[in-house]
């Protein structure tokens, strides 16, 4: 079922996530994220879903990983 999803970005510390959708897979579409560091092109992690709300959660989850982890870092806290 295809589904009109807006340009969405999930900003969280020096990190972005962009969620977009493929509509040429079938029966149905899949979305995916795609993390880069805010002043990087380099993509730092991506994943798929088969729904708008799973691929959300997903991206907000690891941007929250990721930002802790630099958070930790900055902090002179060393992080596994």
């Amino acid at each position: 079922m295809t589904q009109n999803i807006p340009n969405t970005r999930i900003e969280l510390g020096g990190y972005f996530a962009d969620i977009v959708m493929n509509r040429t897979q079938q029966p149905e579409d899949v979305y995916y994220y795609i993390i880069q560091k805010k002043g990087s092109a380099e993509v730092v992690d991506w994943g798929k879903a088969d729904s708008f709300e799973q691929i959300e959660r997903l991206a907000s989850s690891t941007l929250k990983t990721f930002a802790s982890r630099d958070s930790l870092r900055a902090s002179g806290t060393a992080a596994s």
